[in-house]
């Protein structure tokens, strides 16, 4: 992919500034999309932002962008129906849902579902920046990327490792929205690409996916997405498939047949290896005993543990502890690496 278009400084509009952008990239190739708005919300330290609540913030998101910051011990609650991507600043940040809970450290990118309300908060000392929109303009975004525009839903709830700049081109483009610059279309080509480049994993997996247009197959990979994203964020408790099944309005049978089509793996094995994971991460790098994570990550007993760690990885945990690089490799890799589950 060219990714000639990312180059060069972030400017922006101010709040409510119609944009348009086009990506051509090196072969000429590329989309226009039509006028698209993009506007701010700063939530200050210690304060919150119900967005249900801002009529504004509404209106400017039925047909643009948002890009918000939050400070300190900020919190901001979303309604349903806007996607987003969350990239922590500085120290931990929760994001919470129906489907779980995580915590955000590092540079990460949350993308959060359309389809769910979601609450966003700072824990003292961190900040957070991110960008909100709906599906049909993160489709429209997305379409400078890729030269057409796909059909919704483009953004799919996950973790992803986000790329070099990320945080601070979006703080930096907040900046400048306050000063009415104006917005280069290169910018928007880069966001486009960003996004693109962080779920384009997807499209192997979307084709695996049962549906007689891109259009239903989409809709089916975000209903298993949802509940790959609820186990990745729920390993210190139970494995509850029916649950899960409720989730995607599957029986549970379809879930376990279209789960394994769709990832190669059944939701319970994917569980296990991200339990695991968890797990081999506090064994290496805190002083906890094998016991206490055990009953930290949801194993039954300290055997248990044990047992799962040498089937798994191949190695002791003892062996582990004192060598943590005795096991090749870990029991689950991939977009959630860089988070755990927020403390109950």
């Amino acid at each position: 992919m060219c990714k000639c278009s990312r180059k060069g400084p972030w400017h922006a509009t101010g709040i409510g500034t119609p944009v348009a952008a086009v990506s051509r990239g090196c072969g000429g190739r590329g989309r226009e999309v039509a006028a698209m708005k993009l506007a701010v919300r700063r939530v200050t330290p210690g304060s919150g932002l119900a967005l249900d609540r801002d009529d504004g913030a509404l209106a400017a998101l039925t047909d643009g962008l948002m890009l918000v910051e939050l400070g300190e011990s900020a919190a901001l609650s979303v309604p349903p129906r806007f996607a987003g991507l969350w990239c922590p600043r500085v120290g931990r940040v929760h994001a919470s849902s129906v489907d779980g809970e995580l915590a955000l450290t590092g540079d990460t990118v949350f993308a959060s579902d359309s389809e769910r309300a979601l609450e966003i908060a700072c824990a003292a000392g961190a900040r957070c920046v991110g960008v909100l929109a709906t599906q049909r303009t993160w489709a429209r975004l997305s379409s400078v990327a890729t030269g057409a525009i796909a059909p919704a839903p483009t953004v799919f709830p996950a973790l992803h490792e986000a790329p070099a700049g990320f945080g601070a081109a979006l703080t930096q483009l907040a900046a400048a929205a306050a000063q009415a610059s104006v917005l280069p279309t290169a910018r928007i080509a880069w966001l486009a690409h960003a996004l693109h480049d962080m779920q384009a994993p997807y499209a192997d997996l979307i084709a695996r996916c049962r549906g007689r247009s891109l259009v239903h197959r989409k809709q089916t990979f975000l209903r298993l997405q949802r509940v790959r994203h609820r186990i990745a964020t729920c390993t210190d408790g139970e494995l509850d498939v029916a649950q899960l099944a409720r989730m995607a309005s599957y029986s549970n049978w379809h879930l376990i047949r279209s789960f394994s089509a769709v990832f190669g793996e059944t939701p319970y094995a994917h569980f296990m290896a991200h339990r695991i994971a968890r797990a081999r991460g506090l064994i290496e790098k805190s002083a906890l005993g094998i016991g206490d994570i055990a009953m930290a990550t949801g194993f039954d007993s300290q055997s248990s543990l044990t047992r799962a760690i040498k089937r798994h990885l191949g190695v002791s945990s003892s062996e582990l502890r004192r060598r943590p690089d005795a096991a090749a490799q870990t029991a689950v890799r991939g977009e959630y690496d860089a988070a755990e589950p927020s403390p109950r």
